[in-house]
């Protein structure tokens, strides 16, 4: 054990652990790791892999070991995932602490083992995996969103969380061994909430078609969406299968209005962030960004390319990771 009480690890198996984390998140394409491979400190970029790791597996859980199911499975399988999520909270949290002892009975132990290493020795504490834990429970519930107050809600989770570690990473000044700590003068929440809604909106609106033709509980947008524009999630479904975008239009236009009250704040927050962030980190939190605004410009531009891309730039702009629901991310 070292000072602080934790389990020593060797550096064969620290490399174990990161290199299977290396393999969970690079397993589907996405923005975030791709553009997070330009850390240049080495604990920066495993905190990364570490985090968002543990993060894919819930997620990926979630998604396809349930919402993928027809709704009969889903309702015997309800209770089983969710003791999966409370499995998955009570290593993560003890991971964020520091506390995570493998034994033969933990789930994917090289994964919170890393967590366990680099979080543990973080300022990240718990408030990212409760938050995630609790979107993800919404989910398995399959409750409704009634208005936009609850998707925002919904979206502490499912998508501020994953992206404020994000920002933590970007942010944080490096110590001895895996000791990261956090300067910054407001907390990570702060700087990540508008550009991570923003992004996961963008998000839906790309991935609706592949959304809409597997499941309604996918699309993940408040009722009062679908009710100013005459739809449900069933008749949604059915424009997109058969190509009616004049039927689609309303609840883009909705969703592309909605992200846009977000824009003002992003610009504030980019710019204090510039300050603050090094060189480095400023250049990836930017090239993150702007693959979703490219995205958001380009619907705005005509929203019938999310139904059928026209040119080799849009198609581009909103095919990265078609066909996965992730949250996590910042819906990459």
């Amino acid at each position: 054990m070292d000072g602080d009480g934790a389990m020593a690890l060797s550096p064969a198996e620290l490399d174990l652990a990161l290199s299977h984390c290396v393999r969970i998140v690079g397993r589907k394409e996405n923005h975030l790791d791709a553009v997070s491979r330009r850390l240049d400190v080495p604990v920066k970029r495993a905190l990364f892999v570490s985090c968002y790791a543990v993060m894919r597996l819930l997620d990926d859980a979630v998604d396809e070991q349930f919402l993928a199911c027809p709704r009969m499975a889903r309702q015997s399988g309800r209770r089983a995932m969710e003791r999966f999520i409370d499995r998955w909270l009570d290593q993560a949290l003890a991971a964020a602490g520091g506390q995570f002892r493998a034994n033969p009975k933990s789930f994917e132990p090289l994964v919170f083992t890393a967590l366990n290493h680099y979080a543990g020795a973080s300022q990240l504490g718990v408030r990212p995996w409760q938050d995630l834990a609790d979107a993800m429970r919404s989910d398995v519930g399959e409750r409704g969103l009634a208005t936009w107050d609850d998707f925002d809600t919904y979206c502490r989770g499912a998508t501020v969380a994953p992206a404020s570690v994000f920002i933590y990473i970007l942010a944080c000044r490096a110590g001895d061994g895996a000791e990261t700590r956090f300067e910054l003068p407001a907390l990570p929440e702060y700087y990540a909430r508008e550009m991570a809604i923003f992004c996961y909106l963008v998000h839906i609106l790309r991935d609706l078609p592949v959304d809409a033709a597997k499941d309604a509980q996918l699309i993940t947008l408040p009722d009062t969406v679908f009710s100013a524009a005459r739809l449900d999630k069933q008749s949604l479904r059915q424009a997109v299968a058969t190509g009616d975008i004049a039927a689609v239009q309303p609840l883009v236009d909705a969703v592309l209005a909605r992200a846009r009250r977000y824009l003002p704040t992003i610009e504030t927050r980019r710019a204090e962030l510039g300050q603050m962030l090094g060189a480095t980190e400023r250049c990836i939190l930017e090239d993150l960004f702007a693959r979703y605004r490219v995205a958001y410009e380009a619907i705005s531009a005509d929203y019938r390319v999310i139904l059928a891309p026209r040119d080799r730039r849009t198609a581009t702009a909103l095919s990265a990771r078609r066909g996965s629901r992730s949250r996590v991310g910042w819906g990459p």
